[in-house]
C-alpha cells in the first residue's frame, strides 16, 4: 500500500513537473531561446516516473536505521546543491556588474530562485511521524527526494541559461569590435566623419602613407627622365 502512494507521488510530481515548465516557465518560447534546456527538462520528468518504477519492485522496503542514514545522504546532498547555487549566483552577479553593468538575465534569476523554493521549502520541513510507523517515514523521504530532484534540475538548467547567455554577450562584443575597423580606399585614403558644432557632419579623405609616397616617387621619376 505505501509503495503504490510513493510511487503515486513520483507520478504526480513527473506531471507537475511539466506542467511547470509550460505554465510558469513558458516552454515552448523558452526552448527555442534555450535549446540545451530540453535535457532538464525532458530528464526531470524520465528521472521522477524511473522513481516511480523502482518503488513497486518488492525489495525496495528498507528498516528504521536504514532509513535515517538514507535521509542524512539525502539531506547532504541538498546542503552541496544550496551552496553550489549560492556561489553561482554571486559569481553571477558579479560578473554581470563587472562586465555588463546590469544585473544576470531574469530567467536564469527565476530559475535559481524556483530552485531554493523546491530545496528549502519543500525538502526542510519536519513532519511528525510516530515511532511505529516506519513506513510513514519512509513515504517522507521519497516525497522530499522528490523536490530534491527538483532544485537540482533547476539549479542545472540555471545553469545552461547563464552560460549561453554569456557566451552570446561575448560573441557579440567580438563581433562589434571587428565591425568598427576603418575602411581604407582603393587610393590609400581612410574615410573620416568630422563634425563640428556649427555644421553638419563633414567626410575628409586622409592620405594614406604609402600611397603618398608611391605618388612622390612617380613625381620625380617625371622631373629626371
Amino acid at each position: 500500500m505505501h509503495s503504490v502512494a510513493i510511487s503515486l507521488v513520483y507520478s504526480l510530481s513527473a506531471i507537475a513537473w511539466l506542467l511547470f515548465w509550460r505554465r510558469s516557465l513558458a516552454m515552448p518560447a523558452l526552448l527555442q531561446r534555450y535549446p540545451l534546456l530540453f535535457a532538464p527538462w525532458l530528464g526531470g520528468a524520465l528521472v521522477q516516473l524511473i522513481g516511480a518504477a523502482l518503488v513497486l519492485h518488492p525489495d525496495t522496503s528498507a528498516g528504521k536505521e536504514f532509513e535515517a542514514v538514507l535521509f542524512d545522504v539525502l539531506h547532504a546532498r541538498a546542503d552541496l546543491v544550496l551552496s553550489a547555487s549560492a556561489s553561482i549566483l554571486v559569481v553571477a552577479t558579479v560578473v554581470y556588474g563587472m562586465q555588463q553593468q546590469s544585473p544576470p538575465p531574469q530567467t536564469f534569476i527565476r530559475l535559481m530562485s524556483y530552485a531554493m523554493v523546491a530545496l528549502l521549502g519543500f525538502m526542510l520541513p519536519i513532519i511528525w511521524i510516530p515511532q511505529t510507523q516506519t513506513e510513514w517515514m519512509r513515504l517522507l523521504r521519497h516525497m522530499q527526494t522528490a523536490a530534491f530532484n527538483w532544485g537540482l534540475l533547476l539549479v542545472c538548467a540555471g545553469l545552461i541559461t547563464l552560460l549561453e547567455d554569456l557566451m552570446r554577450s561575448e560573441n557579440s562584443a567580438v563581433a562589434g569590435s571587428h565591425g568598427t575597423e576603418p575602411s581604407v580606399g582603393a587610393q590609400g585614403h581612410v574615410a573620416i566623419t568630422a563634425t563640428g558644432a556649427d555644421s553638419p557632419a563633414l567626410t575628409q579623405g586622409i592620405e594614406h602613407p604609402q600611397a603618398a609616397e608611391e605618388r612622390h616617387k612617380h613625381t620625380a621619376g617625371q622631373q629626371h627622365p
